[in-house]
């Protein structure tokens, strides 16, 4: 334990050691100033007695340490504090502090810039969009130009995609905050997706929803609406027409789960951290050839997040991939009455 404090007692950033009942062991100079502890009184406590921050005790409460918790603690508003809890020892906890106030701040000036930049793009693509549809149906327009107008509509089209997906991104990233809902038919709701790829001039061949739970998911509708959609629209994408998707829901003592699953080109096991960034691609010429913004499974995780869930993906290249969305119990509940089904085409 000595030589774990004399190694921390330097360090740039905050460290906190409690035991297995989350009571402050000791912590170092940074900690004190960061948290505001005081050596004296609060050694002994509860660490979730002195910070209650909503956000810091759900980290607690979930035990899913493998990424931190941003904070605004009530010292300052402008302060933000990461914090990251690591297990260690016979059931010790090291809690780790760090000030990413300056972080933050450059987030949200880009996060502000993205949002009004894409609302001010947004009237003048409307206007381009609908002179050029105006110009592919008129009949004195020469016919070799009939090619670039239908080319150009389909890029604003595009366009008007993108800039869609930045604006609802920016709004899901205005707060992390927890919502409620109500509860979702989450059957008809994958009934509804399964008609829209069945729709598509070009699908793949097979086109399966499974629900093994009449459980509903209790959530805001069209966030769940928009995060399901975008995970059966990328299947889709990159599934080829003689392939197979499939929509799964089930529950069990874990919560609820949504996978849906494709018979796809695959993703290599280097690109699977990064799918969730913006604008990330692995094949950028592929998806541009499909239309993809790149924002797809950014809101998807944005949506998990808001509802306590978390997004597991695996994937087999050349074989095809699973994106799995894992809701906690809570967000469940049973209706008066309802039946399992299966549909196929």
């Amino acid at each position: 334990m000595r030589q774990l404090q004399r190694s921390t007692a330097a360090l740039p950033n905050g460290v906190v050691i409690l035991n297995a009942q989350r009571e402050i062991v000791w912590f170092n100079r940074m900690a004190a100033q960061l948290l505001e502890l005081r050596s004296t009184a609060d050694l002994g406590l509860r660490i979730d007695n002195l910070l209650r921050e909503p956000e810091f005790l759900r980290y607690l409460t979930r035990q899913d340490y493998s990424n931190p918790v941003v904070i605004r603690p009530t010292m300052g508003e402008d302060t933000y504090l990461s914090l990251q809890v690591v297990p260690y020892g016979e059931g010790q906890l090291l809690l780790l502090v760090s000030d990413v106030s300056r972080q933050m701040r450059l987030e949200a000036v880009r996060r502000d810039f993205v949002a009004n930049a894409s609302h001010e793009l947004r009237s003048p693509l409307t206007v381009i969009s609908g002179y050029l549809e105006t110009l592919g149906q008129d009949p004195a327009v020469d016919p070799d130009l009939l090619g670039p107008i239908a080319e150009m509509r389909r890029q604003a089209e595009r366009m008007t995609g993108i800039i869609r997906d930045l604006i609802e991104l920016s709004r899901l990233e205005e707060t992390d905050e927890v919502v409620g809902g109500a509860p979702i038919d989450v059957a008809a709701l994958l009934s509804l997706l399964r008609k829209d790829v069945l729709a598509r001039p070009v699908h793949p061949h097979e086109v399966r929803v499974r629900v093994e739970s009449a459980a509903q998911l209790i959530g805001d509708e069209s966030e769940i609406h928009s995060a399901f959609s975008n995970l059966v629209d990328n299947a889709a994408k990159y599934t080829p027409p003689e392939g197979s998707i499939e929509m799964r829901w089930w529950t069990d003592q874990g919560g609820g789960h949504l996978a849906v699953t494709d018979t796809g080109f695959g993703i290599p096991a280097e690109h699977i951290p990064r799918l969730t960034e913006r604008f990330y691609r692995v094949d950028a010429g592929r998806s541009r050839a499909t239309g993809g913004s790149g924002l797809g499974l950014a809101i998807v995780k944005h949506v998990l997040q808001r509802h306590g869930a978390r997004l597991e993906v695996q994937s087999t290249l050349g074989e095809g991939s699973s994106f799995i969305c894992h809701f906690p119990p809570e967000r469940l509940a049973q209706p008066v009455a309802a039946g399992l089904s299966t549909e196929t085409a």
